[in-house]
Protein backbone atom coordinates (compact mmCIF):
# COMPACT_ATOMS: atom_id res chain seq x y z
CA UNK A 1 0.00 0.00 0.00
CA UNK A 2 2.71 2.41 0.83
CA UNK A 3 4.12 1.55 -2.49
CA UNK A 4 1.05 2.66 -4.65
CA UNK A 5 0.84 5.77 -2.25
CA UNK A 6 4.38 6.74 -2.57
CA UNK A 7 3.94 6.14 -6.71
CA UNK A 8 0.54 6.98 -7.38
CA UNK A 9 -1.05 9.14 -4.97
CA UNK A 10 -0.29 12.16 -2.65
CA UNK A 11 0.16 11.48 1.06
CA UNK A 12 -2.93 13.36 2.20
CA UNK A 13 -4.81 10.34 0.94
CA UNK A 14 -3.12 7.57 2.80
CA UNK A 15 -5.17 8.81 5.85
CA UNK A 16 -8.57 7.70 4.31
CA UNK A 17 -7.15 4.76 2.35
CA UNK A 18 -7.42 2.41 5.77
CA UNK A 19 -11.14 3.38 5.95
CA UNK A 20 -12.24 3.26 2.24
CA UNK A 21 -10.28 -0.35 2.55
CA UNK A 22 -12.41 -1.45 5.54
CA UNK A 23 -15.60 -0.13 3.94
CA UNK A 24 -14.74 -1.95 0.55
CA UNK A 25 -13.86 -5.11 2.22
CA UNK A 26 -15.89 -4.99 5.20
CA UNK A 27 -15.75 -9.26 5.36
CA UNK A 28 -12.04 -9.06 5.09
CA UNK A 29 -10.08 -9.25 8.37
CA UNK A 30 -7.05 -8.09 6.76
CA UNK A 31 -9.04 -5.18 5.69
CA UNK A 32 -10.97 -4.28 8.54
CA UNK A 33 -7.56 -4.67 10.55
CA UNK A 34 -5.53 -2.56 8.47
CA UNK A 35 -4.11 1.03 10.10
CA UNK A 36 -1.49 2.78 7.91
CA UNK A 37 -1.64 7.29 8.22
CA UNK A 38 0.46 9.65 6.80
CA UNK A 39 3.12 8.89 9.71
CA UNK A 40 3.46 5.02 9.24
CA UNK A 41 3.12 5.25 5.45
CA UNK A 42 6.38 7.78 5.21
CA UNK A 43 8.38 5.67 7.88
CA UNK A 44 7.69 2.57 5.60
CA UNK A 45 8.55 4.69 2.42
CA UNK A 46 11.78 6.06 4.04
CA UNK A 47 13.05 3.25 6.14
CA UNK A 48 11.81 0.11 4.26
CA UNK A 49 10.97 1.08 0.56
CA UNK A 50 13.78 3.63 -0.84
CA UNK A 51 16.72 1.66 0.72
CA UNK A 52 15.50 -1.25 -1.36
CA UNK A 53 15.33 0.55 -4.51
CA UNK A 54 18.45 2.37 -3.85
CA UNK A 55 20.29 -1.27 -3.63
CA UNK A 56 18.49 -2.48 -6.75
CA UNK A 57 19.58 1.16 -8.56
CA UNK A 58 23.03 0.84 -7.57
CA UNK A 59 23.19 -2.78 -8.53
CA UNK A 60 21.87 -1.84 -12.11
CA UNK A 61 24.51 0.88 -12.46
CA UNK A 62 27.48 -1.71 -11.31
CA UNK A 63 30.90 -0.23 -12.27
CA UNK A 64 29.95 1.31 -15.33
CA UNK A 65 30.41 4.71 -16.36
CA UNK A 66 27.22 7.51 -15.41
CA UNK A 67 26.04 11.18 -15.32
CA UNK A 68 24.96 13.13 -12.84
CA UNK A 69 22.42 15.73 -13.29
CA UNK A 70 22.26 18.44 -10.11
CA UNK A 71 19.79 21.27 -9.76
CA UNK A 72 19.46 23.41 -6.60
CA UNK A 73 16.23 24.65 -5.19
CA UNK A 74 15.58 26.49 -2.37
CA UNK A 75 12.03 25.72 -0.87
CA UNK A 76 9.20 27.79 1.12
CA UNK A 77 11.05 27.80 4.19
CA UNK A 78 14.61 28.43 2.35
CA UNK A 79 16.35 25.60 2.96
CA UNK A 80 17.96 24.79 -0.11
CA UNK A 81 18.14 21.50 -1.63
CA UNK A 82 20.53 19.98 -3.98
CA UNK A 83 18.14 17.36 -6.82
CA UNK A 84 20.21 14.38 -7.76
CA UNK A 85 19.37 12.76 -11.05
CA UNK A 86 21.57 9.66 -12.59
CA UNK A 87 21.90 8.40 -15.95
CA UNK A 88 23.64 5.37 -16.72
CA UNK A 89 22.97 2.14 -19.62
CA UNK A 90 21.14 -0.56 -18.22
CA UNK A 91 21.97 -3.29 -18.97
CA UNK A 92 19.21 -5.06 -18.19
CA UNK A 93 16.80 -3.18 -19.59
CA UNK A 94 19.04 -2.10 -22.94
CA UNK A 95 18.53 0.98 -22.59
CA UNK A 96 19.64 4.36 -21.56
CA UNK A 97 17.76 4.72 -17.69
CA UNK A 98 17.20 8.51 -16.68
CA UNK A 99 15.93 8.22 -12.83
CA UNK A 100 15.72 9.79 -9.70
CA UNK A 101 18.90 9.32 -6.83
CA UNK A 102 18.09 11.90 -4.18
CA UNK A 103 17.73 15.24 -2.44
CA UNK A 104 20.53 16.85 -0.35
CA UNK A 105 19.67 19.52 1.77
CA UNK A 106 22.79 22.03 1.79
CA UNK A 107 23.70 24.48 4.50
CA UNK A 108 26.39 26.57 5.00
CA UNK A 109 29.36 27.57 2.68
CA UNK A 110 30.20 26.06 -0.90
CA UNK A 111 32.86 23.38 1.26
CA UNK A 112 30.39 22.16 3.71
CA UNK A 113 27.46 21.85 0.67
CA UNK A 114 30.67 19.60 -1.35
CA UNK A 115 30.77 18.11 1.54
CA UNK A 116 27.00 17.04 1.90
CA UNK A 117 27.01 15.61 -1.29
CA UNK A 118 29.96 13.55 -0.82
CA UNK A 119 28.48 12.29 2.24
CA UNK A 120 25.25 11.59 0.00
CA UNK A 121 27.35 9.53 -2.69
CA UNK A 122 28.96 7.68 -0.02
CA UNK A 123 25.73 6.74 1.47
CA UNK A 124 24.54 5.49 -1.99
CA UNK A 125 27.52 3.04 -2.57
CA UNK A 126 28.50 4.25 -6.55
CA UNK A 127 31.13 2.65 -7.02
CA UNK A 128 32.65 5.19 -9.33
CA UNK A 129 31.94 8.15 -5.99
CA UNK A 130 33.50 5.82 -4.08
CA UNK A 131 37.02 6.20 -5.76
CA UNK A 132 36.32 10.48 -5.64
CA UNK A 133 37.24 10.88 -1.72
Amino acid sequence: MALAIAELYSMLACDHIGEACRAAFSDSTAATHFKMHRTKCIEMINGVLAPFFLKKLVADVGDQRFSLLLDESTDISVSKYLGVVIRYFSDSKQTTVSTFLGLVELEGDAKSKAHAVVAFFEKCCLKKIKSWG
